[in-house]
């Protein structure tokens, strides 16, 4: 089979805790793609965590699927229950340019303010990050592998971190370091806690209220 280049995505979705999509796409068929997946089934709309153009899109999608099987929640739907940092890391293996404004552009082409809106109360409903509810205690090391790079930050108080002697939350520092220029970035799926996901933790520590 011939190679076709396209464009492989990570997004995830706040009514979806817990859960990534990967899915690929086509640059000629990008738009209608995107669209499709904000459907009436679907409460919130979704957010690109990362995306990339490769050589190969149907062969390394099938890579990916294949090396997350077990995590897999519907072997007919692309949803997997891991978190982000897992999957990032092997995508950089494969990128040729990144793409993440892109897909993260056609994603919210078509979402109203009302919308947008509706996210950031969903979001405000569960609980800010709190290390001593979440049993980090102040001192601790986090560390987060993100393009090839390894970032360690200090917890120095219930919710602040300590990066390159300045302090910061983790929600800030990690829009810094990940170059976001949303004004809220989540977190806890980069960053890792004694080799668990900050993400696992959180949900552990404040249940998904349905």
């Amino acid at each position: 089979m011939a190679q076709e280049e396209g464009i492989i995505y990570v997004l995830s979705n706040e009514a979806m805790p817990g859960l990534i999509k990967i899915g690929l796409t086509t640059r000629d068929d990008l738009q209608n793609r995107l669209r499709e997946l904000y459907s009436t089934g679907v409460p919130l709309p979704f957010k690109c965590e990362y995306a990339c153009k490769v050589a190969d899109c149907g062969a390394v999608e099938s890579a990916l699927h294949m090396a997350f099987s077990t995590d897999r929640v519907n072997p007919k739907r692309e949803f997997f229950k891991m978190t982000i940092d897992r999957v990032i890391p092997l995508l950089e293996l494969f990128k040729v340019e990144d793409a993440t404004n892109t897909v993260e552009n056609e994603l919210n082409q078509d979402v109203s303010s009302q919308e947008k809106t509706a996210i950031q109360e969903f979001v405000k409903r569960r609980p800010n990050l709190n290390f001593d509810e979440m049993g980090i205690p102040i001192g601790s090391t986090l560390v987060m592998d993100h393009a090839d790079n390894e970032y360690i930050a200090t917890v120095v108080s219930s919710n602040k971190v300590k990066y390159n002697d300045e302090e910061y939350s983790l929600s800030r520092l990690t829009a810094i370091l990940i170059n976001s220029t949303r004004k809220y970035t989540q977190p806890c799926p980069y960053w890792t806690f004694e080799g668990r996901s900050l993400q696992d933790i959180y949900n552990e520590t404040y249940p998904y209220d349905e």
